[in-house]
């Protein structure tokens, strides 16, 4: 009589618990889908083309009970704390997806070619639209090399990537409609 009293007991509590658990994923669940309604993902069509998605900060992580907190943080500043985990990288992929863009969107390049704005590099001047390409060819070299890697110790590789920073501000001046 007692053994059948805890293995009711026992299979109760367990019942109990699988619902109780199931209820917390559907309530967690709607929580995102609430939060995610207002900043729903966005599409990086440049980033796409580096093959960047899984790296990317903004990636909802699958199964992660943070999930809830990030949506909000989005939800109340636009943004969550996984792009502050590397601020760095962050304005790396900012730069480069509208760097990309103006690359083949911005036609005001050829206007500024024209003007004769043009931008040091190494002493060296270039022409606004060499500037951006060279700037673009070192923030995919940093974005998408591995910083192991071999190909990044290369004397072409290290000037690309070690004068973006600077470059990046110089462009970003010029840039505007």
């Amino acid at each position: 009589m007692i053994e059948r009293r805890k293995r009711i007991i026992k299979n109760t509590m367990a019942n109990y618990c699988e619902r109780n658990l199931k209820k917390k994923k559907q309530d967690r669940q709607k929580l995102i889908e609430k939060h995610t309604k207002v900043f729903p993902k966005t599409n990086h069509k440049f980033l796409d083309e580096l093959k960047l998605r899984e790296g990317l900060p903004q990636q909802w992580l699958e199964g992660d009970d943070r999930q809830v907190g990030w949506a909000k943080e989005r939800a109340t500043y636009g943004f969550d704390e996984r792009e502050m985990w590397n601020g760095f990288s962050t304005l790396q992929l900012f730069a480069y997806e509208r760097l990309r863009w103006w690359q083949e969107y911005g036609l005001h390049i050829i206007a500024y070619d024209r003007m004769g704005v043009s931008i040091k590099i190494y002493g060296k001047k270039h022409s606004f639209a060499d500037a951006l390409q060279y700037c673009i060819e070192g923030l995919k070299l940093d974005l998408t090399l591995d910083m192991c890697a071999p190909s990044r110790k290369l004397k072409q590789n290290r000037r690309k990537i070690a004068i973006c920073d600077k470059l990046i501000l110089q462009l970003f001046a010029h840039i505007g409609w």
